[in-house]
C-alpha cells in the first residue's frame, strides 16, 4: 500500500465520522509529510552512498588507465628509439656500399691516374667495397630482432645484389665491355633496392611516431 491510498483511505474515513474528520484530516496530513520526509532522507542517504562508491570505483579505474596510459608510452618511445637507431645504422652501412659500388668498375678502358697501378687501385677499390658490405651484413644480421619483416626481406634482397656484384669481383676473368656491364647492371639494381629500402624505412618511422599527451610532453 502506497501513501496516496493511505491518504484516500483516511480522506474517506473523514467524511464519513463529519465535524470530527477535520481534526483526524490534520493529523493524517502530518502523519503523511512526516512519512514522505523520512522516505525522502532516506533515498537521499542511499543514493549519496551508490554516487560515493561510483565515485570511488571510477577514481580508481581512471588510475589504473592512466598508469597504463603511461607505460603504452614509455614503452613506445623505447620501442621508437631501438628501431630508429637500427635502421639508422643499416642505413648508414648501405649508403657506404652504394658509394663503393659505383666505383668498383671503371666505365671506360681505364678509371686510375696514368701513372697509377690500375690493378692495385681496383684492388682498394675493391678491399674497401668488401669491408663496407661486410658492415651491412653485420648491421643487418644484428638488428634483425628490432625491425619489421618487410624492411629485412628488402634488405635481404638487396644484399643478394651486393653479394653477386662481390662474387664477380672475386672470380678472375676478362674486364671487358661485358664485364663492365656487368657491374653496371649490379649498380643500377642496388640502387633500385636501395631506394626501396629508405621509403619502406620513412614509412616505418612515421607509423612508429609517439604520441606523447600534452600533460606528459611539458614534464619531458
Amino acid at each position: 500500500m502506497t501513501l496516496t491510498d493511505i491518504l484516500r483511505i483516511v480522506a474517506s474515513a473523514t467524511l464519513s465520522i463529519g465535524s470530527g474528520g477535520a481534526i483526524v484530516w490534520a493529523l493524517s496530513s502530518w502523519l503523511g509529510r512526516v512519512w514522505a520526509t523520512r522516505i525522502l532522507e532516506q533515498d537521499r542517504a542511499k543514493y549519496a552512498r551508490e554516487i560515493e562508491h561510483l565515485r570511488a570505483q571510477y577514481g580508481r579505474e581512471t588510475e589504473q588507465l592512466k598508469t597504463q596510459l603511461e607505460k603504452t608510452v614509455f614503452v613506445s618511445r623505447v620501442h621508437f628509439e631501438t628501431e630508429f637507431k637500427a635502421l639508422a645504422e643499416i642505413w648508414r652501412n648501405i649508403a657506404d656500399v652504394r658509394a663503393s659500388i659505383s666505383e668498383l668498375r671503371p666505365i671506360g678502358p681505364r678509371m686510375a691516374q696514368p701513372d697509377a697501378d690500375e690493378e692495385a687501385e681496383f684492388n682498394k677499390r675493391f678491399a674497401l667495397y668488401s669491408k663496407r658490405f661486410d658492415e651491412l651484413l653485420k648491421s643487418v644480421h644484428y638488428n634483425s630482432p628490432f625491425y619489421s619483416k618487410d624492411i629485412h626481406d628488402q634488405l635481404v634482397s638487396l644484399m643478394k645484389i651486393a653479394n653477386a656484384e662481390y662474387v664477380d669481383l672475386s672470380v678472375d676473368g676478362p674486364r671487358d665491355q661485358a664485364w663492365r656491364k656487368r657491374g653496371l647492371q649490379n649498380r643500377q639494381e642496388f640502387m633500385d633496392g636501395a631506394e626501396k629500402v629508405s621509403d619502406l624505412i620513412r614509412e616505418r618511422l612515421h607509423n612508429l611516431a609517439v604520441h606523447v599527451p600534452h600533460s606528459a610532453a611539458e614534464a619531458v
